[in-house]
């Protein structure tokens, strides 16, 4: 625990680990585990003491209209996009980039035009648009990909620009991450007034999961995301079946 939280200093003053060794497969899922572990018991502390701050204040948190919804589908709905896609999404948008490549730039980008192209073009979700904006990402990703490699010029100053930022770069991510997860709440000015209460928890698991996926990788943080949305949707489940 000394080294993981020394590791943590290190990384919130410089945005970036000092990895000298590799660490082997075995020795990645059993941190991963207790890191699971330890982040998972903060973030209950921190909605915890959220909840009962709300209720001494007479504070009324919004409701999370994205979690209603989904909630009113089938089971299989909630466990794929809630413990599959959402982790896989949001992964991929805010933390493999943290480890710089053309590669993982690309992938990052790719999933934002995605996004994007839903919310101008195919603004509704039904099969045929969601192939259709699959499709048209995958080529703008391949055409980004395609062009940026063949210029070294350009490759090279996205590359320089990427590791001298390191630190910027990261912080943005925890941010980002935060944020994100106010639109799953009515969007109003009154909404501004709860982004502490709304984001702390998130900016928490943004600090962890950055640290896991530069340590360990992308799979690693995936995993324990995609674990912790598990508990979270199987105890929600079971309170709405009582």
């Amino acid at each position: 625990m000394k080294i993981f939280t020394n590791e943590i200093f290190f990384l919130l003053k410089n945005g970036k680990l000092n990895n000298k060794h590799n660490v082997n497969t075995i020795q990645s899922l059993k941190d991963s585990v207790v890191i699971f572990l330890f982040s998972y018991i903060i973030n209950i502390t921190i909605g915890s003491t959220i909840l009962i701050l709300s209720r001494h204040f007479n504070i009324v948190i919004p409701k999370n209209e994205t979690l209603t919804a989904l909630f009113e589908k089938n089971i299989f709905s909630i466990i794929f996009t809630i413990i599959i896609l959402a982790p896989m999404f949001e992964e991929i948008l805010f933390r493999v980039s943290l480890k710089y490549s053309l590669k993982n730039l690309t992938l990052m980008l790719t999933f934002i035009f995605y996004l994007v192209s839903g919310a101008i073009a195919f603004p509704f979700e039904n099969v045929f648009n969601i192939v259709i904006r699959s499709i048209i990402s995958i080529l703008f990703g391949l055409l980004f990909y395609i062009l940026i490699n063949r210029s070294i010029k350009l490759k090279s100053m996205i590359e320089i620009f990427w590791l001298r930022h390191t630190k910027f770069i990261f912080y943005m991510s925890i941010l980002l991450f935060g944020l994100s997860h106010l639109l799953n709440y009515p969007i109003n000015i009154k909404l501004l007034l709860y982004i502490p209460l709304l984001t702390l928890s998130q900016i928490f698991s943004g600090i962890i999961l950055g640290y896991v996926r530069l340590k360990y990788g992308i799979i690693y943080s995936f995993f324990i995301h995609a674990s912790k949305n598990t508990i979270s949707v199987l105890t929600a489940i079971a309170l709405t079946h009582q």
